[in-house]
Protein backbone atom coordinates (compact mmCIF):
# COMPACT_ATOMS: atom_id res chain seq x y z
CA UNK A 1 0.00 0.00 0.00
CA UNK A 2 3.24 2.16 0.67
CA UNK A 3 4.58 1.95 -2.49
CA UNK A 4 1.13 2.65 -4.57
CA UNK A 5 0.57 6.25 -2.50
CA UNK A 6 4.22 7.25 -3.14
CA UNK A 7 3.97 6.77 -6.63
CA UNK A 8 0.63 8.12 -7.12
CA UNK A 9 2.08 10.90 -4.54
CA UNK A 10 5.02 11.26 -7.04
CA UNK A 11 2.63 11.39 -10.47
CA UNK A 12 0.63 13.89 -8.29
CA UNK A 13 3.50 16.00 -8.02
CA UNK A 14 4.95 15.86 -11.50
CA UNK A 15 1.34 17.11 -13.20
CA UNK A 16 1.01 19.56 -10.85
CA UNK A 17 4.34 21.13 -10.08
CA UNK A 18 4.54 23.20 -13.15
CA UNK A 19 2.01 25.75 -11.88
CA UNK A 20 -0.44 25.14 -15.31
CA UNK A 21 -3.80 24.77 -14.11
CA UNK A 22 -4.48 20.39 -13.98
CA UNK A 23 -6.42 18.77 -16.50
CA UNK A 24 -9.67 17.04 -15.52
CA UNK A 25 -7.73 14.01 -15.67
CA UNK A 26 -4.97 15.05 -13.42
CA UNK A 27 -7.83 16.48 -10.81
CA UNK A 28 -9.02 12.81 -10.98
CA UNK A 29 -5.83 11.19 -10.44
CA UNK A 30 -5.47 13.93 -7.73
CA UNK A 31 -8.61 12.51 -6.25
CA UNK A 32 -7.54 9.27 -6.44
CA UNK A 33 -4.55 10.13 -4.49
CA UNK A 34 -6.73 11.56 -1.41
CA UNK A 35 -9.18 8.93 -1.78
CA UNK A 36 -6.27 6.21 -1.25
CA UNK A 37 -4.41 8.22 1.44
CA UNK A 38 -7.85 8.09 3.73
CA UNK A 39 -8.59 4.34 3.16
CA UNK A 40 -4.66 3.60 4.55
CA UNK A 41 -5.40 5.85 7.71
CA UNK A 42 -8.53 4.22 7.81
CA UNK A 43 -6.74 0.93 8.05
CA UNK A 44 -4.12 1.65 10.11
CA UNK A 45 -7.08 2.71 12.29
CA UNK A 46 -9.23 -0.36 12.52
CA UNK A 47 -5.59 -2.28 12.62
CA UNK A 48 -4.62 -0.53 16.14
CA UNK A 49 -7.88 -0.58 17.84
CA UNK A 50 -8.46 -4.22 16.93
CA UNK A 51 -4.75 -5.07 18.11
CA UNK A 52 -3.86 -6.06 14.28
CA UNK A 53 -0.12 -5.53 13.39
CA UNK A 54 1.96 -6.23 10.36
CA UNK A 55 0.56 -7.15 7.06
CA UNK A 56 -2.55 -8.63 8.31
CA UNK A 57 -5.36 -6.91 6.05
CA UNK A 58 -8.83 -5.58 7.34
CA UNK A 59 -11.66 -7.13 5.25
CA UNK A 60 -14.00 -4.37 4.13
CA UNK A 61 -17.63 -4.58 5.17
CA UNK A 62 -19.67 -5.16 1.87
CA UNK A 63 -22.13 -2.69 0.96
CA UNK A 64 -25.84 -2.92 1.96
CA UNK A 65 -28.14 -4.76 -0.51
CA UNK A 66 -29.59 -2.16 -3.28
CA UNK A 67 -30.14 -1.32 -6.57
CA UNK A 68 -30.32 1.64 -8.73
CA UNK A 69 -33.73 2.80 -9.49
CA UNK A 70 -32.45 5.99 -11.70
CA UNK A 71 -29.17 7.62 -12.29
CA UNK A 72 -28.87 10.81 -14.49
CA UNK A 73 -26.16 13.07 -14.37
CA UNK A 74 -27.02 16.84 -15.62
CA UNK A 75 -25.84 20.53 -16.03
CA UNK A 76 -28.42 23.03 -15.52
CA UNK A 77 -26.42 25.88 -15.00
CA UNK A 78 -23.12 25.88 -17.27
CA UNK A 79 -21.44 28.04 -14.36
CA UNK A 80 -22.12 24.96 -12.24
CA UNK A 81 -20.17 21.26 -11.92
CA UNK A 82 -22.27 18.70 -13.46
CA UNK A 83 -25.12 16.84 -10.84
CA UNK A 84 -25.48 13.51 -10.77
CA UNK A 85 -28.89 12.20 -9.16
CA UNK A 86 -29.15 8.77 -8.06
CA UNK A 87 -32.66 6.85 -7.15
CA UNK A 88 -31.81 3.81 -4.74
CA UNK A 89 -33.91 1.02 -4.07
CA UNK A 90 -32.88 -0.14 -0.55
CA UNK A 91 -33.84 -4.28 0.59
CA UNK A 92 -34.25 -3.09 4.31
CA UNK A 93 -33.78 -0.17 6.73
CA UNK A 94 -29.61 0.50 7.34
CA UNK A 95 -28.13 2.44 9.67
CA UNK A 96 -27.04 5.54 9.82
CA UNK A 97 -23.56 4.72 9.10
CA UNK A 98 -23.85 2.20 6.37
CA UNK A 99 -26.00 5.04 4.94
CA UNK A 100 -23.08 6.85 4.30
CA UNK A 101 -20.77 3.77 3.90
CA UNK A 102 -23.11 3.51 0.61
CA UNK A 103 -23.70 7.05 -0.45
CA UNK A 104 -19.67 6.89 -0.30
CA UNK A 105 -19.38 4.12 -2.56
CA UNK A 106 -21.95 4.87 -5.07
CA UNK A 107 -20.31 8.30 -5.42
CA UNK A 108 -17.02 6.44 -5.85
CA UNK A 109 -18.84 5.36 -8.92
CA UNK A 110 -19.13 8.80 -10.98
CA UNK A 111 -16.52 11.22 -12.15
CA UNK A 112 -18.50 13.87 -10.85
CA UNK A 113 -18.29 13.99 -7.39
CA UNK A 114 -18.84 17.49 -6.15
CA UNK A 115 -22.54 17.51 -6.59
CA UNK A 116 -24.37 14.03 -6.37
CA UNK A 117 -27.65 13.61 -4.97
CA UNK A 118 -28.92 10.53 -3.70
CA UNK A 119 -32.02 9.23 -2.21
CA UNK A 120 -32.87 5.72 -0.63
CA UNK A 121 -36.50 4.39 -1.14
CA UNK A 122 -37.31 0.85 1.29
CA UNK A 123 -39.67 -1.60 -0.12
CA UNK A 124 -42.91 -0.75 -1.47
CA UNK A 125 -41.99 2.93 -1.76
CA UNK A 126 -43.47 5.51 -4.61
CA UNK A 127 -40.29 6.83 -6.20
CA UNK A 128 -40.95 10.87 -5.99
CA UNK A 129 -43.56 10.67 -2.51
CA UNK A 130 -40.70 11.24 0.01
CA UNK A 131 -37.56 8.85 0.07
CA UNK A 132 -36.89 7.53 3.25
CA UNK A 133 -33.38 8.88 3.36
CA UNK A 134 -30.60 11.02 1.53
CA UNK A 135 -26.84 11.13 1.40
CA UNK A 136 -26.26 14.41 -0.47
CA UNK A 137 -22.39 15.29 -1.30
CA UNK A 138 -22.25 19.09 -2.20
CA UNK A 139 -19.19 17.78 -1.87
CA UNK A 140 -19.44 17.84 1.71
CA UNK A 141 -21.39 14.51 3.06
CA UNK A 142 -24.97 15.55 4.44
CA UNK A 143 -26.78 12.07 5.37
CA UNK A 144 -30.37 12.43 6.76
CA UNK A 145 -32.72 10.01 7.56
CA UNK A 146 -36.67 11.30 6.91
CA UNK A 147 -38.80 8.25 7.91
CA UNK A 148 -38.35 6.17 10.87
CA UNK A 149 -34.44 4.81 11.51
CA UNK A 150 -33.60 0.92 12.30
CA UNK A 151 -34.18 1.59 15.66
CA UNK A 152 -37.54 3.65 15.67
CA UNK A 153 -38.67 0.99 13.60
CA UNK A 154 -37.79 -1.93 15.64
CA UNK A 155 -39.27 0.01 19.12
CA UNK A 156 -41.76 -1.54 20.78
CA UNK A 157 -46.04 -0.85 20.46
CA UNK A 158 -47.30 1.11 23.54
CA UNK A 159 -47.64 -1.33 26.09
CA UNK A 160 -50.84 -2.79 26.84
CA UNK A 161 -52.82 -1.52 30.12
CA UNK A 162 -53.29 -4.21 32.98
CA UNK A 163 -56.45 -5.96 32.48
CA UNK A 164 -57.07 -4.46 28.88
CA UNK A 165 -57.75 -6.71 25.96
CA UNK A 166 -56.18 -5.67 22.85
CA UNK A 167 -58.11 -5.42 19.98
CA UNK A 168 -55.59 -3.88 17.16
CA UNK A 169 -52.20 -2.95 16.38
CA UNK A 170 -50.69 -0.93 13.48
CA UNK A 171 -47.86 1.46 12.58
CA UNK A 172 -48.59 4.73 10.86
CA UNK A 173 -47.38 7.26 8.81
CA UNK A 174 -43.81 6.60 7.57
CA UNK A 175 -42.30 9.62 8.41
CA UNK A 176 -44.16 10.47 11.77
CA UNK A 177 -43.39 7.28 12.58
CA UNK A 178 -46.77 6.68 15.10
CA UNK A 179 -47.53 3.11 16.20
CA UNK A 180 -51.08 2.61 17.63
CA UNK A 181 -52.71 0.65 19.83
CA UNK A 182 -56.46 0.29 19.90
CA UNK A 183 -57.55 -1.70 22.89
CA UNK A 184 -61.04 -1.88 25.51
CA UNK A 185 -59.87 -0.92 28.78
CA UNK A 186 -61.19 -3.00 31.96
CA UNK A 187 -63.87 -0.19 32.25
CA UNK A 188 -65.43 -1.28 28.55
CA UNK A 189 -63.99 1.93 27.18
CA UNK A 190 -62.54 1.57 23.40
CA UNK A 191 -59.15 3.51 23.85
CA UNK A 192 -55.93 4.41 21.34
CA UNK A 193 -52.83 4.32 22.77
CA UNK A 194 -50.03 6.29 19.86
CA UNK A 195 -46.25 6.45 20.08
CA UNK A 196 -44.43 8.64 17.69
CA UNK A 197 -40.84 8.12 16.69
CA UNK A 198 -39.49 10.56 19.26
CA UNK A 199 -40.57 8.64 21.82
CA UNK A 200 -43.73 11.10 22.92
CA UNK A 201 -47.05 9.76 23.11
CA UNK A 202 -50.68 10.00 23.35
CA UNK A 203 -54.05 8.17 24.29
CA UNK A 204 -57.39 8.84 23.91
CA UNK A 205 -60.69 7.40 23.46
CA UNK A 206 -62.86 5.82 20.52
CA UNK A 207 -66.59 5.85 20.84
CA UNK A 208 -67.84 2.81 18.86
CA UNK A 209 -71.16 2.70 16.70
CA UNK A 210 -73.71 0.89 15.30
CA UNK A 211 -72.15 0.64 11.92
CA UNK A 212 -68.79 -0.85 13.08
CA UNK A 213 -66.66 2.37 13.04
CA UNK A 214 -64.78 3.73 16.39
CA UNK A 215 -65.49 7.83 16.21
CA UNK A 216 -62.22 9.53 17.60
CA UNK A 217 -64.75 12.75 17.85
CA UNK A 218 -62.32 15.27 18.23
CA UNK A 219 -63.60 18.09 15.70
CA UNK A 220 -62.39 17.00 12.03
CA UNK A 221 -64.65 13.45 11.52
CA UNK A 222 -62.44 11.12 12.68
CA UNK A 223 -62.71 7.56 12.48
CA UNK A 224 -61.42 3.97 12.68
CA UNK A 225 -62.50 1.09 10.30
CA UNK A 226 -60.97 -2.46 11.15
CA UNK A 227 -61.78 -5.07 8.38
CA UNK A 228 -59.83 -8.12 9.18
CA UNK A 229 -55.90 -7.59 9.19
CA UNK A 230 -56.42 -3.91 7.82
CA UNK A 231 -57.04 -0.57 9.72
CA UNK A 232 -58.35 1.93 7.43
CA UNK A 233 -58.94 6.08 9.12
CA UNK A 234 -61.16 8.39 7.75
CA UNK A 235 -62.00 11.89 8.25
CA UNK A 236 -64.73 14.31 7.07
CA UNK A 237 -62.95 14.13 3.30
CA UNK A 238 -62.54 10.69 3.16
CA UNK A 239 -59.90 7.85 3.39
CA UNK A 240 -57.04 9.11 4.34
CA UNK A 241 -55.17 5.59 4.36
CA UNK A 242 -55.52 2.09 4.99
CA UNK A 243 -52.60 0.09 7.45
CA UNK A 244 -51.98 -3.29 7.96
CA UNK A 245 -52.21 -4.66 11.30
CA UNK A 246 -49.85 -6.25 12.99
CA UNK A 247 -50.25 -9.58 14.77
Amino acid sequence: MGRVIFAVAVLGLCLGGCGEPLTPHEKEIREIEREIGKIERETNRLQKRNGVTGETPVQAAPLPAHALISDDITQPVASQPKKRSVDVRLDARISKTDLERLGAGIRLQSPHKERVFINYYLPGQKVGSGAWASTHFTPDLAAKIHGMTLEQANDPFPALPQGATSITRFSGNEFLGEKALIYKNSDGKTMKAVKYKDGSGVTSQLFPTSNGRLEARNGHGEYYIINGSSVSIYDSSGLIETYTAVK
